[in-house]
């Protein structure tokens, strides 16, 4: 870990983190994966996906425009929520052992601090 405050951090966040909030975070995952294909379908025209023929729609479309299987656009719908869940638990529980300036802003920045989120914990 090449920066300082990072491994500071390291040293006092508990490895398995994110197993001790794993319900925490499956329900932020759930929330955060509807509202990214909410907003996602908001922003090409559909109208607010509510049954199984609406989401199904949704993908076989955005599988069509951007040349990707459906599994595949529903793997990085999931991607990118879990990585944003990992972070909201993280700040939620741990966010206070980030080393902040006198505006309470975080000295890490904030691509080396979501690097060290994504990855940390998932052993």
């Amino acid at each position: 870990m090449p920066n300082k405050m990072l491994q500071e951090l390291a040293d006092k966040v508990p490895t398995d983190w994110l197993k001790q909030h794993w319900p925490q975070y499956l329900e932020l995952l759930e929330k955060v994966t509807y509202s990214l294909i909410q907003l996602q379908a908001g922003r090409l025209g559909f109208d607010k996906l509510e049954s199984e023929e609406d989401f199904k729609t949704f993908f076989e479309s955005e599988g069509e425009r951007l040349g990707h299987s459906i599994s595949e656009i529903k793997e990085f719908f999931t991607q990118a929520a879990a990585q944003r869940a990992k972070e909201q638990v993280f700040e939620e529980n741990f966010g206070d052992l980030v080393p902040r300036d006198e505006q309470g802003r975080g000295l890490i920045a904030q691509k080396d601090l979501a690097a060290f989120v994504g990855g940390y914990g998932d052993k």
